[in-house]
């Protein structure tokens, strides 16, 4: 059994390793440099979009919520987690000494 084990091994020990690639000259190396470097730039600008896209998204979000939080003043309700205003009371509440209605 453990012929069978050390055989592939012997296989692999006996073959040569793969040969590197050629070596690549001075004008191949400043080609993949200025490549690396465009896509860089592409990055770069791409970043700088997205930074200003989420800018201007969140200034407006950040209005729809400051009119929001005017709507909800202007009905009375405050906003700071204290009271509220009393709110108008319906003819359909309980007046007080008399029993609520069931929707039962």
């Amino acid at each position: 059994m453990l012929s069978r084990l050390v055989a592939p091994v012997g296989l692999l020990v006996k073959n040569k390793a793969p040969q590197p690639a050629p070596a690549q000259g001075v004008s191949d190396l400043l080609a993949a440099l200025a490549a690396i470097r465009a896509r860089k730039a592409d990055l770069e600008r791409q970043e700088q979009e997205l930074v200003l896209a989420t800018q201007a998204k969140l200034r407006e979000q950040q209005e729809a919520l400051e009119q929001l939080r005017k709507k909800v003043r202007d009905s009375g309700i405050s906003t700071d987690g204290g009271a509220t205003a009393p709110a108008a009371v319906s003819g359909a509440a309980a007046q007080p000494g008399q029993p609520a209605l069931s929707s039962n």
